[in-house]
């Protein structure tokens, strides 16, 4: 299974997000994925958050947030079986983007609080599910 880990890096603030603020957004999302990895290591997965290349060019100017969320919604929708969810979100950001792909697409999804044990275990539950 390909799951797509889902967090928000510019949040409700969108544009005016602070550089500061989605760096610190972009390295919660890396340690929760990290969680997860060691967590259920027979899944593979995708951290977009983690490549430094495209936040380099996103924060250098050559490539618009927007356009990423494109490209990860295209491949949600074609190479991945679903998404989780982390953290605080709201429909209009690339986060909403990324759940309404997942959804048109008819892929596994589902929302986590936290990576704390109720919630990796309330995910376990869902992945057993989702696989019957």
């Amino acid at each position: 299974m390909i799951l797509y880990t889902c967090h928000p890096i510019r949040g409700a603030m969108g544009e005016e997000a602070s550089e500061a603020y989605q760096r610190a957004n972009i390295q919660l999302a890396i340690a929760k994925a990290e969680v997860l990895s060691s967590c259920f290591p027979d899944i593979e997965w995708i951290v977009p958050h983690a490549n430094d290349i495209v936040n380099e060019l996103y924060f250098q100017g050559h490539v618009d947030g927007n356009a990423i969320v494109d490209v990860e919604c295209d491949l949600i929708r074609t190479k991945y079986d679903g998404v989780v969810v982390m953290g605080d979100f709201h429909t209009g950001t690339g986060v909403g983007k990324e759940i309404r792909a997942t959804s048109d697409a008819d892929k596994f999804i589902h929302y986590m609080e936290d990576v704390m044990e109720p919630d990796r275990e309330l995910l376990a539950k869902a992945i057993k599910e989702w696989e019957q």
